[in-house]
């Protein structure tokens, strides 16, 4: 079982959260729920460059709505992305992130 113990991390605090396998891969998400249009989100786990894949995903809520909000995503540093949203509103962006950290 000692082999087992070393082969992943997982930490979430209900916002954020990322697996990191020992492999090197890491998947990290988080949601941004302040109002605006810009948001800088420092990522959990440094990455080891830049070429890794980003996801976000306007989170329009359980209600119907025929609201349409563009997101725009840009990689700005190993630690770092932005997520930009083509008008302000009060829903959420859930974000993900994936690649190597080591």
């Amino acid at each position: 079982m000692e082999k087992l113990d070393n082969l992943f991390e997982i930490y979430t605090n209900g916002y954020e959260g990322y697996i990191k396998y020992s492999n090197g891969y890491c998947k990290q998400w988080g949601t941004i729920r302040e109002m605006g249009t810009n948001h800088e989100v420092k990522l959990l786990i440094p990455l080891k460059d830049i070429y890794y894949n980003i996801q976000a995903t306007y989170q329009a809520g359980s209600s119907p709505t025929t609201q349409s909000i563009g997101v725009s995503i840009s990689i700005v540093s190993k630690e770092k992305i932005i997520v930009n949203k083509s008008q302000e509103s009060s829903k959420f962006i859930a974000w993900t992130v994936e690649g190597f950290y080591k």
